[in-house]
């Protein structure tokens, strides 16, 4: 299921494939097919560097690596078979595979957007942060995410209705009648984890990722902002921005990358990936500065207190005969 999301977009469950369309149905039937041939061929899906080359991304660019480990990560811990996938696990996996597709459009967007339509990416990649900090807390906590964040799209949960009015913040399944509420914020699901630096950075970092999805006074006093400090943050010093998403984005696919070392039974190999990129990331942030005055001020210091606590040294990767 997971390899077919990833090939296809579409999260499918007995319930939620009777309401696809005949050729949403045919496109799921190949990448079940594909990944069938693949598997009795011998043939890991693995995620080569190589791949990464007709996106048309710099060749040192770090977000190759990112989508690298990501991709592996998936192969060897999740669509191997050598492990059995409890809903944890599957939920982790499912977030991983939003992750994966989320940084690959951040890497190709890099050529072909604006800075600041990437940082609409962002927000949507520290969301599923968020989730997964969540998730990897407790088993009843990934339940929680299934039913509720996916139990709509796969067609288990419907929103409710009563007395003729459509209660969107509560859901219902279609069999059992069971309701679950929607009403659980990202601070709530940050606020479940286990370093203090992950509260402290989301009160400043997701405000600021917000301002450039939501239009309004936010967005206006930003520019003024800019314009004012003579440090813009817009179209007036897009480099900057560049510079400053790329950043970001490997900041949060670290701590992503930090928090699914946590589940049980993770490779060595891709241990070892993610203490090393892990390992960059914090030398890169650790180093890094902002102009006086400008409206990363605030944050910068978040982000860089979030870094201290990424893993600090690479993992030994020992390769036995």
């Amino acid at each position: 299921m997971i390899y077919i999301f990833d090939k296809t977009g579409f999260m499918v469950s007995k319930e939620g494939y009777k309401r696809l369309t005949k050729d949403e149905k045919e496109e799921i039937q190949r990448a079940g097919l594909e990944y069938d041939t693949l598997a009795q061929e011998g043939q890991d899906n693995v995620y080569k560097l190589s791949d990464y080359d007709e996106m048309g991304g710099e060749k040192d660019d770090p977000l190759r690596n990112a989508l690298y480990i990501f991709g592996n990560f998936i192969e060897r811990n999740v669509n191997s078979g050598r492990h059995t996938v409890d809903v944890q696990r599957f939920v982790c996996a499912y977030l991983l595979v939003r992750t994966y597709r989320i940084v690959r459009a951040i890497f190709r967007s890099q050529k072909y957007t604006t800075s600041e339509e990437a940082l609409v990416l962002v927000r949507s990649l520290y969301e599923i942060y968020c989730k997964l900090v969540y998730a990897t807390r407790s088993k009843r906590n990934a339940q929680y995410l299934l039913d509720s964040d996916f139990g709509l799209s796969s067609g288990v949960y419907e929103v409710l209705v009563k007395d003729g009015k459509t209660k969107r913040h509560i859901l219902v399944n279609r069999r059992s009648g069971k309701q679950i509420p929607r009403t659980r914020s990202f601070y709530e699901y940050i606020s479940t984890s286990r370093f203090s630096e992950d509260r402290e950075l989301f009160e400043v970092l997701y405000e600021y990722l917000s301002s450039f999805v939501h239009s309004g006074s936010r967005h206006i006093a930003r520019t003024w902002i800019d314009n004012s400090t003579g440090f813009s943050l817009t179209h007036d010093n897009d480099e900057n921005l560049k510079v400053f998403v790329l950043m970001l984005t490997c900041l949060i696919s670290s701590m992503t990358m930090q928090g699914i070392l946590s589940l049980r039974n993770i490779s060595e190999v891709s241990r070892w990936d993610i203490s090393l990129f892990c390992f960059a990331t914090r030398h890169i942030v650790m180093e890094s500065a902002v102009p006086h005055g400008s409206e990363l001020e605030d944050l910068f210091p978040k982000m860089k207190a979030r870094a201290a606590v990424l893993p600090a040294k690479v993992k030994r990767f020992i390769i036995r005969p």
